[in-house]
C-alpha cells in the first residue's frame, strides 16, 4: 500500500538523520562540540562511542522485543528532541544525556527501518538513505565548524519530524510487531549463513579500521579533526552514492568486492598523504558500499542481525585499529587491517554461497 511505503520511507529517513547522520558530525566535530560544552575533544569522542554502544545494545533489545512500526516512529521523536537538545545546549551534562538517550533509541528505530524494507524494492531506499546520512555528515561537518550544533539540531528536528509523520501515516489499530512474515515475503523464516554473517562482519570491519584511522594518519598536520578532513571524506560519500544507482553486485561479486575494500587501508598505509587518505578512503567505502548492496541481495533470515553484525564489525575495525596503532603504528595497524579482512574472505568462502533471491 502507498500509505505502508510512505511510512517506511519516513521512519527510513528518520532512522538515517540519528544515525549516520547525527552520528558522523558528533564523530567530525568533536573538537567544536567540546569547545561550546567546555570538555576535551576525546571526551565528546567517549560520548560518542558511548552512544553508538547504547544503539546497538537497543537494537540487540529489540530483536528480542520486536516493535511496531508506530512505536519504533514514537521512539524517534526523542531521539530527535535528544539530538535537537543537545546541539542547542552549551551545558555538558544536557549534552551528554542528550546524546547518548538519542544513540539508544536510534538503534530501535534503525533495525525497525531495515527490516520494513527488507525484502522490497524499497532495500534500496533504506541503502540509499544511510549513505546519504554518511555524506551529508561529511558535507555539513565541512562547513558548519563555527556552529557545530547548528547540523545537530537540524538531525534532531529531522528525526523527530519524520518519526512523527511516521506515526501519523501509521495505522495503530492494525500496528503489530515486525516480524519476518510481515516485512519478508521473499526471505525465508532462518538464521544467517555462516558466510553471509562473516561477509556482513568483514564490511563493517574494514570500514570502521579504514575511515577514522586514515585520518588520523594526517594529524601530524592536524591536531584534530576539522573541516579537511571531513572533505576529504565527501567524496567517498558521493560515489557511494552514485554506486547505488548501479544494479546490485552478485554473490559472486561480494568476495573480491571485500578484497577491493581491504586495499584502501594498505593505499594509506603504505602512501600516507591527503590525496592517497581520500583516495583509500573512497576506494574502501564505495567498494564495502557495494558489497552490503550484494549481500542484502542475497542474505536470508531475519534483517536485524545483518545491522548488528555490521555495527559490531564497524566497533571492531576502529578499536583494533586505534589500540593497535599505539603500539604499532596506524601505518602498520592498517596494513594488519588489510591482512585480516583478506584471512575472513579467505574462512567465508569456504563455506557454500547462499542462493540468490533476486531482490534489487
Amino acid at each position: 500500500m502507498a500509505a505502508d511505503r510512505i511510512r517506511d520511507a519516513t521512519l527510513t529517513l528518520a532512522a538515517a538523520a540519528a544515525a549516520p547522520f547525527a552520528g558522523g558530525l558528533l564523530t567530525l566535530l568533536t573538537k567544536p562540540f567540546g569547545g561550546v560544552v567546555g570538555v576535551p575533544a576525546q571526551v565528546v569522542g567517549y560520548l560518542t562511542l558511548t552512544a553508538f554502544a547504547a544503539g546497538i545494545l537497543g537494537a540487540v533489545v529489540t530483536m528480542r522485543y520486536p516493535l511496531s512500526p508506530g512505536l519504533a516512529a514514537i521512539l524517534a521523536i526523542p531521539a530527535g528532541a535528544g539530538l535537537a537538545i543537545a546541539g542547542a545546549t552549551s551545558a555538558v551534562w544536557v549534552f551528554s544525556v542528550g546524546v547518548i538517550v538519542a544513540g539508544a533509541l536510534a538503534g530501535p528505530v534503525l533495525v525497525c527501518s531495515r527490516s520494513l524494507t527488507w525484502a522490497s524494492a524499497s532495500s534500496t531506499w533504506w541503502q540509499t538513505a544511510m549513505i546519504a546520512g554518511f555524506a551529508g555528515a561529511a558535507a555539513v561537518a565541512a562547513f558548519t565548524q563555527l556552529a557545530p550544533g547548528a547540523g545537530l539540531v537540524a538531525a534532531g528536528i529531522l528525526t523527530a519530524v519524520s518519526g512523527a509523520v511516521s506515526y501519523v501515516i501509521s495505522s495503530t489499530p492494525q500496528d503489530s510487531p515486525v516480524s519476518q512474515e510481515e516485512t519478508g515475503a521473499r526471505r525465508e523464516p532462518v538464521g544467517i549463513p555462516w558466510r553471509t554473517s562473516v561477509f556482513y562482519g568483514l564490511t563493517g570491519l574494514v570500514v570502521g579500521g579504514t575511515v577514522l584511522p586514515a585520518l588520523h594518519l594526517l594529524l601530524f598536520r592536524w591536531s584534530e579533526l576539522g573541516r579537511e578532513q571531513a572533505m576529504l571524506l565527501l567524496p567517498a560519500g558521493v560515489l557511494a552514492l552514485l554506486v547505488m544507482a548501479l544494479p546490485a553486485p552478485s554473490a559472486g561479486n561480494i568476495a573480491p568486492l571485500i578484497i577491493l575494500a581491504a586495499g584502501g587501508p594498505l593505499l594509506v598505509a603504505t602512501a600516507p598523504g591527503s590525496v592517497t587518505v581520500a583516495i583509500g578512503v573512497c576506494v574502501t567505502v564505495v567498494a564495502a558500499t557495494c558489497a552490503a548492496r550484494g549481500l542484502d541481495r542475497v542474505a536470508t533470515g531475519s534483517a536485524g542481525p545483518t545491522a548488528i553484525l555490521t555495527a559490531l564489525g564497524v566497533a571492531a575495525g576502529f578499536g583494533a585499529v586505534s589500540v593497535a596503532g599505539e603500539f604499532l603504528g596506524n601505518g602498520t595497524a592498517l596494513t594488519v587491517l588489510t591482512l585480516t579482512v583478506l584471512g575472513g574472505v579467505s574462512l567465508g568462502t569456504r563455506t557454500t554461497p547462499a542462493p540468490e533471491r533476486g531482490i534489487a
